[in-house]
């Protein structure tokens, strides 16, 4: 015999008992199995067990969201039986919890407003951490705040541990703030719809993924620094070496060169050509000449956070940070943090 039972949602931790009873005879209970199923929404594991660390997703936005967790290859950390990704509804004010394994690199907290398909695959906006238990050592948590790739959402995260590294990062618009500001004033009209919403495009994005190759602006987005580039080689010879690359290897912080070197790439991102160690932030995107008109936008709207790959040299100018958290024990990442 099978017997389904209906748990009322309880907050904390409870205790489960099974208990047989006869009435008189001669009886046997006995238990061949037992499952716990989740119906889905945002019930919370009870405890956070060994060997993991909590990945709290708060959603703060004024509509809600359907969040997934994934790692490297982008696998999800939680799986249906088919091993597709489960999504998290969470509505206004909700978080859910995920037990993230000690070790777990690339990590991403993807955020939708619709669930993605075929034809729309991308999320809406994505946070990205790293958590790493080196053996006999403490426990770290690695993350920043990005945008290098487009802008959909304002997102905060914080390392919650013993370490004074363990900050916050956030984008504390709200989100009616952005999206006036991605509908309006988005850097060369590159916006698209994306997770159920509005994006702005980062112009890395825009000039190297193959879905915009013919999009008339490009011949004038994935050019604006070739000029600059030219004149790095001519007046560093031997120093600033692009080869062959262009704008759009600029804007990525790519291959050739610029991959190698966060000190020209975030010059010539900024127009800091003539400056590039310089620690003025009021001289960057100001200087006349030609720069990345999108990651001078992101940090008019978010402040010290990522607008394009090295954008954090040099770290002197605190104009964006990788964080490493020591003596982790909670990660928090929340989706719209003004609301």
């Amino acid at each position: 015999m099978t017997r389904t039972v209906n748990i009322t949602e309880l907050s904390g931790t409870r205790s489960l008992y099974l208990k047989g009873v006869a009435t008189g005879g001669d009886w046997l209970f006995k238990l061949d199995w037992f499952e716990l199923h989740d119906t889905g929404g945002t019930t919370q594991p009870p405890t956070t067990p060994t060997g993991t660390i909590p990945v709290k997703v708060t959603n703060k936005c004024p509509y809600p969201l359907h969040v997934t967790l994934t790692g490297v290859y982008s696998i999800p950390l939680e799986k249906d039986a088919a091993g597709n990704p489960i999504y998290r509804a969470l509505a206004t004010g909700q978080s859910y919890t995920y037990a993230t394994p000690a070790n777990y690199p690339s990590g991403r907290v993807s955020a939708y407003k619709t669930l993605p398909s075929p034809t729309s695959p991308r999320e809406l906006e994505k946070a990205e951490f790293t958590l790493e238990k080196p053996n006999g050592g403490s426990q770290l948590l690695h993350y920043n705040l990005t945008y290098v790739d487009h802008v959909g959402l304002p997102m905060q995260i914080t390392g919650v541990g013993t370490g004074s590294s363990c900050v916050q990062v956030q984008c504390n618009k709200s989100a009616s703030a952005i999206q006036s500001a991605i509908d309006t004033q988005c850097p060369d009209g590159l916006r698209y719809s994306m997770g159920g919403g509005s994006i702005c495009l980062a112009p890395r994005s825009f000039c190297l993924d193959g879905e915009y190759a013919s999009d008339y602006r490009r011949a004038s987005v994935c050019t604006r620094l070739d000029s600059e580039i030219a004149r790095c080689a001519s007046k560093y010879p031997g120093v600033c070496t692009p080869g062959t690359a262009k704008t759009a290897q600029v804007y990525a912080c790519s291959p050739p060169f610029f991959d190698q070197s966060a000190k020209w790439c975030a010059a010539l991102n900024r127009g800091m050509l003539d400056a590039p160690d310089s620690t003025n932030v009021a001289q960057y995107y100001n200087t006349g000449k030609p720069y990345n008109l999108y990651a001078k936008w992101v940090h008019d709207q978010c402040g010290a956070v990522y607008g394009f790959a090295y954008d954090d040299y040099p770290m002197a100018a605190n104009q964006a940070g990788f964080y490493t958290c020591t003596g982790g024990q909670q990660l928090n990442v929340t989706f719209c943090p003004a609301g």
